[in-house]
């Protein structure tokens, strides 16, 4: 099936409280901003804040959505940390709250970095987020939703931007990544195959500081060789960020022969389809027959893979 969406991803290190990105409204799906306040304060006279705007006015009037930080109740001892997901409009000066919801967990609620998503469609508006995990906080009818090109982030704080992610229309990207297997071709070749690294892999465990890197999903993988030196690593599933985007057997990385036994450079394309930078030093080792190391060590993020017989026991997707 041929992709509908597309994504663009902006880099945080651009973005900051009160910057502008651009948008195209007629394509616009969804738009996913993951932030942190690393100077916000407990305790500071304005609860701390942060959230996305659009239908931005030159006169300072916007839709927004945005995540409050505070506690339920006084108390220190029954009080508890929460977040307050708020959409509101600004217009002429006047804040007007048409939804808010009090979250208490799955949200870092010191420093750390949070994800805010929200995707408009037939006229009802998505709000998904959390620390870790983006997931569904409530929908709504919106009677606005995005027809001006301009979005910015708001906070009453300093912000450190990880990124903003844009889900568009009509995609032609991924199909740039589908390569000549097919499931047939796969097993066929798997039957034949007497190299250990060949045949299908599964999401083991990870390690990782979630600041420094988000797990795109628990994958699952075809791992075929491809030339002398080379070992294709095929999307089968798993995927739970972007995962609209990715289809079974598209190209998800590689594994390149290096002068030390069972060690291999890892050629790798996020979730969003960015290519893991060659700094990063990402690497594979084959820990056994059964057990593949993916590590990421720039990122202190490391995803283990078991293998398994076939398929199986694989959700159809």
């Amino acid at each position: 099936m041929a992709q509908t969406t597309e994504y663009d991803y902006i880099d945080g290190d651009s973005l900051t409280a009160g910057s502008w990105f651009v948008v195209n409204p007629d394509r616009l799906m969804a738009v996913e901003a993951r932030v942190a306040m690393p100077k916000k304060k407990d305790g500071q006279k304005s609860a701390p804040y942060w959230g996305m705007a659009w239908n931005c006015l030159p006169a300072g009037g916007y839709d927004y959505v945005a995540l409050c930080f505070g506690r339920d109740g006084d108390d220190d001892v029954t009080g508890r940390n929460c977040v307050t997901v708020t959409r509101g409009r600004v217009s002429q000066n006047c804040d007007s709250v048409f939804f808010s919801k009090k979250i208490f967990n799955g949200f870092d609620f010191a420093r750390g970095y949070n994800s805010l998503a929200c995707e408009w469609k037939d006229g009802v508006i998505y709000v998904s987020g959390g620390n870790v995990h983006v997931d569904p906080l409530f929908s709504i009818p919106c009677e606005k939703p995005p027809h001006l090109e301009t979005f910015k982030l708001i906070s009453n704080n300093s912000l450190s931007v990880e990124c903003v992610v844009i889900e568009n229309k009509k995609s032609h990207r991924s199909a740039a990544l589908a390569g000549s297997w097919n499931a047939d071709l796969l097993e066929n070749r798997f039957a034949m195959s007497a190299d250990d690294l060949e045949g299908y892999w599964e999401y083991f465990d990870l390690q990782a500081e979630y600041d420094n890197a988000r797990p795109g999903g628990r994958y699952r993988f075809a791992i075929v060789r491809s030339s002398e030196r080379t070992y294709d690593i095929l999307y089968m599933g798993g995927a739970s960020v972007n995962s609209g985007s990715w289809s079974r057997l598209m190209l998800k990385g590689r594994l390149l022969f290096t002068p030390f036994q069972n060690n291999y450079t890892l050629e790798w394309l996020d979730a969003m389809f960015q290519p893991v930078d060659v700094e990063v030093g990402a690497n594979a080792t084959v820990v056994n027959k059964s057990l593949l190391s993916l590590q990421f060590p720039m990122y202190k993020f490391t995803l283990r893979l078991a293998k398994v017989a076939n398929t199986d026991g694989w959700p159809k997707e």
